[in-house]
C-alpha cells in the first residue's frame, strides 16, 4: 500500500510540474506588410463627402503620414480629441503629418461641431459607411473615438480605440511619420 500511494504522490508531483509550470509563449507575431497594406487599403478605396460637396476619393492620400480620426457630433469624448489632434497636426505641420477626420453622423451635426471648434483638417461625411470602414481598420466595437494611424508607405501603423491620451496621440503620429 505505501508502495503504490508513493508512486501516486510521485506521479501527483510530475503532473503538477507540467500544469503549474511557467509555459514558453512564443512572441507575437508581428503583422505582415501585406496585412497592413490590406487593412490601409479599406481607406484608400473609399470615397466620402465633405459636407455638400461630391464625393472626394481618399486614394490621393497615400503616400503622407496620416491619422485618420472617427467621430460624431454627440461624443464629448471626440470633441476633446479633435482638439489635441489640431494642435497635434500643428506640432508635426513640418513633419508631413496630415490628419483626417470621419464623422459618422449627419451633414450639419458635424459641421455645426467644426465651424463651433475651429476644426481645420478636413473632415468627411460617411454616416454607417464610417463605421464599418473603422472596424476594418481595426475598429472591432464600432465605438468612438477611434483613431488610425497610416504610414508614409501606404501601410496601417497602428490605431487607438477611444479617447487618447497626450502620449497616445504623440505614439500614433510617430508611427504615421515612420
Amino acid at each position: 500500500m505505501r508502495t503504490v500511494f508513493g508512486l501516486l504522490l510521485v506521479v501527483a508531483i510530475v503532473e503538477s510540474i507540467f500544469v503549474f509550470a511557467p509555459m514558453r509563449v512564443a512572441p507575437p507575431l508581428a503583422p505582415t506588410a501585406a496585412y497592413r497594406q490590406a487593412k490601409a487599403e479599406a481607406l484608400f478605396s473609399a470615397s466620402f463627402k465633405q459636407f455638400s460637396s461630391a464625393k472626394v476619393d481618399l486614394a490621393p492620400l497615400r503616400g503622407q503620414a496620416l491619422l485618420v480620426f472617427f467621430w460624431a457630433s454627440w461624443c464629448a469624448e471626440c470633441r476633446d480629441e479633435a482638439k489635441a489632434l489640431m494642435a497635434l497636426r500643428a506640432r508635426h505641420a513640418g513633419d508631413g503629418l496630415a490628419v483626417i477626420g470621419i464623422g459618422i453622423d449627419q451633414s450639419d451635426q458635424l459641421q455645426r461641431v467644426v465651424r463651433e471648434q475651429g476644426i481645420d483638417y478636413p473632415v468627411f461625411v460617411a454616416g454607417q459607411d464610417g463605421i464599418e470602414l473603422s472596424r476594418k481598420l481595426g475598429n472591432l466595437l464600432g465605438e468612438l473615438p477611434f483613431t488610425a494611424a497610416i504610414d508614409r508607405h501606404g501601410l496601417y501603423a497602428a490605431s487607438q480605440l477611444g479617447k487618447a491620451a497626450p502620449a497616445t496621440l504623440d505614439a500614433l503620429a510617430a508611427a504615421a511619420l515612420k
